[in-house]
């Protein structure tokens, strides 16, 4: 699958689907509040971008380490191509990443997914045990999961597009654990008391 653009939020929850084909038409601060991490995976040598290393422009500084993937079309300009096996991007363990319950969270990514399998396909994980957006393996869903003790999960209604770009965004605002599909809000999972590790 390829990967095209992927922000990390803290301490804000998206409530609004339209947001997303904004991304690029509307300046993002790169101070805003609660970024912490905006990758445009674009491959901009002139922030130090190459094979291996993808600058984060947000404030925070979490640039990271590419292992494996080339370097490919994106949905805007660039992005990479993950095999699907043991291509990643790491982060490694910023404290800025790190969330507490009291935090709400929200990934969003830009995938163009070449396949249907019966594999589970991570796009933008902080562990098991925090936050996951994939995509499912029994029926091929986009899922968003947070793990307290227990999971709460949510995934779209429909199967993931094969060939096709297509916008994703999980969001936690404190109670709900939400999804987006192109601006499509799908289902919508619910938690009790809440913690994330």
């Amino acid at each position: 699958s390829r990967l095209s653009d992927f922000l990390l939020y803290y301490n804000k929850s998206l409530s609004n689907g339209n947001y997303t084909y904004l991304w690029r038409e509307q300046l993002i601060d790169s101070k805003s509040p609660g970024l912490a991490g905006l990758y445009h995976l674009d491959n901009r040598s002139e922030f130090g971008e190459n094979a291996t290393f993808v600058y984060d422009f947000s404030r925070t500084g979490n640039n990271g380490n590419m292992r494996g993937a080339s370097f490919t079309n994106g949905f805007f300009v660039g992005g990479f191509d993950f095999d699907g096996i043991d291509d990643f991007i790491n982060l490694s363990n910023p404290s800025s990443l790190e969330f507490s319950n009291a935090d709400r969270v929200s990934v969003c990514a830009w995938v163009y997914n070449r396949e249907a399998s019966n594999d589970w396909g991570p796009i933008v994980t902080r562990s098991d045990t925090s936050y996951v957006l994939q995509k499912k393996n029994a029926n091929s869903a986009w899922q968003f999961t947070i793990f307290d003790t227990s999971f709460h999960i949510t995934e779209s209604t429909a199967a993931a597009d094969i060939n096709k770009w297509t916008h994703l965004c999980g969001t936690f605002n404190g109670t709900h654990v939400l999804l987006y599909v192109n601006s499509q809000k799908q289902g919508t999972g619910t938690t009790g008391s809440f913690s994330i590790r």
